[in-house]
């Protein structure tokens, strides 16, 4: 079963405006917006005290959104993952 977790090495620095999050990632010296839904998803990480089963951190963000968990809601939460990896800020684990 696939896992994720937020990378804390180097820690990356953010702030929460409203709904939207900004990173800043100081392996690579990057800053990204993140919008409402990949911001949901990056504090859910950031809160679990481990790495997230992909199931179970579809319900954890769905329940927090209020929104079906359903295969459209998979599509964008599989997007969200990959992006916040593209960043350098997540990671998948065993």
């Amino acid at each position: 079963m696939e896992t994720w977790q937020i990378i804390r090495d180097p820690p990356c620095l953010w702030r929460a405006w409203d709904d939207e999050i900004v990173v800043y990632n100081e392996a690579s010296g990057d800053t990204h917006r993140l919008n409402p839904f990949i911001a949901e998803v990056f504090e859910t990480l950031m809160a679990a005290p481990a790495s997230l089963s992909l199931p179970e951190l579809g319900r954890r963000i769905a329940a927090a959104l209020g929104i079906e968990d359903d295969a459209e809601f998979h599509r964008q939460l599989e997007a969200a993952l990959r992006r916040l990896h593209g960043f350098g800020l997540l990671e998948p684990c065993a």
